[in-house]
């Protein structure tokens, strides 16, 4: 599900410690740094949202079961 990135939300994720990467997901492999579901995820880690270039979008992934 996309809905559209902004500063508010980055705050607010960084005030209340919103989890909603792969990060901390239950079905992330740390090991391989993959989906266990063979999902692409590379717009679904916290790296995607914390680097320099803010995304448009926020992206949230269908399969997130919070560890």
């Amino acid at each position: 599900m996309d809905v559209p990135f902004n500063n508010k939300f980055d705050e607010q994720r960084k005030i209340f410690g919103f989890r909603f990467t792969c990060e901390h997901c239950t079905y992330f492999d740390d090991s391989e740094q993959s989906c266990s579901h063979g999902f692409p995820n590379g717009v679904h880690r916290l790296s995607h949202y914390d680097g320099p270039a803010k995304p448009e979008t926020i992206i949230f992934c269908k399969e997130f079961d919070l560890c």
